[in-house]
């Protein structure tokens, strides 16, 4: 494994790679799924603002678990001729 060796700081005795118990890792997780909701409002806010239909490929996106990609894919085609 690669990696520093730091304490942990739930348990500054226990040493781990990346110092990372799973207290660690669940606050991380945690951490990182606020983060992802706060990216994901801000992807649809830019996309509302835009006027592109909330949820324009309902069986792609129950198939991919998302909306944003099949709000490009409706931005992209409304666009194409002013991209190329």
């Amino acid at each position: 494994m690669t990696g520093k060796r730091k304490d942990c700081i739930h348990h500054p005795h226990w040493t781990g790679v990346f110092g990372t118990c799973m207290v660690c890792r669940a606050e991380i997780a945690e951490e990182n799924c606020k983060k992802l909701e706060a990216f994901k409002t801000y992807v649809h806010k830019r996309l509302d603002d835009a006027g592109v239909p909330e949820n324009p490929d309902p069986v792609g996106n129950k198939e991919h678990g998302c909306r944003i990609g099949g709000r490009f894919n409706w931005l992209l085609r409304e666009n194409m001729e002013a991209i190329q």
